[in-house]
């Protein structure tokens, strides 16, 4: 296992982990904070497709195959969306998606997933969660950590301005520049529109990689 700091995004990962929940509503995952969200974003058809597995197999890591684009795993860390994470769902959801990807045939591909549990302040990663996931991971997993600092207020600072390009908040620079001034509002529209444009362009360069490598 690796470890890295940077968003899940800005990686050449073939597979993408996203922490989850087993709530859904009206046959859809409930996915409104976190990667959760923004994997949403790229595709409004993941919330069906996880909730559908859930549905038939409980609350187990799922795959979401895409062509062109890293593909999306669900890596279930918390029974309801509003509970604290378990650890002792942690690791099994860990255990279940490294069968998966072997399943899949990722047996030489590079997976990417943030600290599970850890996003929100919930449990400790170096003294709770890594030495619990770390044994089981070999070193195509990397584990990121946004480095960028988190706010915890809900008002928008789009007012602000990133001291490294002087961009809005809400723009590019907010995961590529790593800017501590991000929006903590993800009902922002000056960020969803941001994060659109973020992940477009992660995604061009990826199509662009991929298809030069014959991929």
């Amino acid at each position: 296992m690796l470890e890295k700091m940077g968003s899940v995004w800005f990686s050449d990962a073939d597979v993408i982990c996203i922490p989850t929940s087993d709530l859904f509503e009206n046959g859809e995952l409930v996915m409104n904070k976190g990667y959760a969200l923004e994997a949403k974003q790229t595709d409004d058809k993941i919330p069906y497709h996880f909730a559908k597995h859930i549905s038939n197999h409980g609350n187990t890591p799922c795959m979401f195959m895409r062509d062109n684009h890293p593909h999306i795993c669900s890596l279930p860390v918390r029974f309801a969306l509003d509970d604290k994470p378990s650890l002792g769902l942690i690791v099994q959801s860990v255990k279940l998606m490294l069968v998966l990807v072997n399943w899949r045939g990722l047996t030489a591909s590079k997976i990417t997933l943030p600290r599970p549990g850890c996003d929100y302040g919930e449990f400790n990663w170096e003294s709770e969660v890594k030495p619990l996931i770390e044994p089981m991971l070999d070193n195509r997993f990397v584990i990121c950590e946004p480095s960028f600092k988190k706010l915890h207020s809900i008002k928008c600072v789009k007012q602000e301005h990133c001291p490294v390009n002087l961009h809005h908040c809400c723009d590019v620079c907010r995961l590529r520049d790593n800017c501590e001034y991000v929006c903590a509002d993800s009902n922002c529209e000056v960020r969803k529109k941001s994060d659109k444009k973020v992940l477009d362009t992660f995604y061009r360069d990826q199509y662009i990689m991929r298809k030069k490598n014959g991929i």
